[in-house]
């Protein structure tokens, strides 16, 4: 693998310049995982969080250094995107198994995803169908985090500043997806950012919980 290859190098301008903001905005990334891992130690709750969502999440992160990789545009935004913010996801979701408890749902998941991850490293014919099941298959679990909010009627745990950076990412990869031509990559990115704006939405119109600050 050449650094050279990846579509960074070859298309200079805005790509290159999207590229340095992914650096840049994975460090923010990373600092809102931080924060909704910090808040679920805090309160030693996981109150209006679904460990099914955390662990899709682990997965689809993780499939974005191997498309990025293996697909003919190589992305090193996609690399780094991936691979920066994957192990976060591994404390949240054993503290989420510790206070609310594995579902078997949350087995079901974590199966699934697996598996369909060892299908794009092992079935490179079936790279891009295998990603796209994992990004628009993924579109229910933000669903699923609204309804658990909405359902507990409080925003609970969830870190604002973690759903601030998956607003603001997915809205960045919808626009770099626009610039790299991709139209895979669009389809998912710009569905899941108006799913995070409703989530956005929600937190500032739930109430917080008494014992929170």
């Amino acid at each position: 693998m050449k650094f050279s290859n990846f579509v960074e190098f070859q298309q200079l301008g805005w790509v290159t310049v999207s590229f340095i903001a992914t650096v840049a905005f994975n460090i923010y990334a990373i600092w809102g995982l931080w924060d909704q891992l910090k808040r679920i130690n805090q309160y030693q709750s996981g109150k209006s969080l679904r460990t099914s969502y955390f662990i899709y999440m682990m997965f689809m992160l993780g499939s974005c250094p191997i498309y990025g990789v293996l697909f003919s545009t190589q992305s090193l935004a996609l690399v780094l995107n991936g691979l920066l913010r994957v192990p976060l996801h591994i404390p949240i979701i054993l503290k989420l198994g510790k206070y609310r408890g594995l579902k078997t749902w949350d087995v079901v998941v974590f199966c699934t995803y697996l598996a369909a991850i060892i299908g794009m490293l092992t079935l490179r014919e079936h790279l891009v169908p295998l990603f796209l099941f994992i990004h628009l298959s993924g579109l229910f679990f933000p669903l699923e985090q609204i309804w658990e909010m909405w359902r507990e009627k409080s925003r609970g745990v969830v870190s604002k500043r973690n759903l601030s950076v998956y607003f603001f990412s997915t809205m960045f990869w919808s626009l770099y997806a626009v610039a790299t031509s991709n139209t895979w990559l669009f389809i998912p990115a710009t569905s899941n950012w108006l799913l995070y704006s409703v989530m956005f939405i929600l937190w500032y119109r739930l109430p917080a919980d008494a014992s929170e600050p």
